[in-house]
């Protein structure tokens, strides 16, 4: 991974294996994670998975939020 600053205290815990890949939770989000090598060489695979268990219970909070807020309007 790489960014702008350097951040050490981020959470990184490999869950369960899924279909060949990781399933590596970072910072409450859930990511498949793929790591492939050749003798000298290696590389990798790492995207944000796109039914993250932890997206769909803050987006299900938000809405439920926001109909709260309309029906007090």
């Amino acid at each position: 991974m790489m960014g702008c600053e350097y951040k050490t205290d981020a959470e990184i815990e490999e869950a369960k294996r899924l279909n060949g890949f990781n399933i590596v939770v970072i910072d409450s989000c859930e990511y498949l994670n793929r790591r492939e090598s050749s003798g000298y060489q290696g590389y990798g695979y790492l995207a944000h998975k796109g039914n993250c268990r932890f997206c769909a219970q803050r987006r299900k909070n938000e809405l439920t939020e926001l109909v709260e807020q309309l029906k007090e309007k």
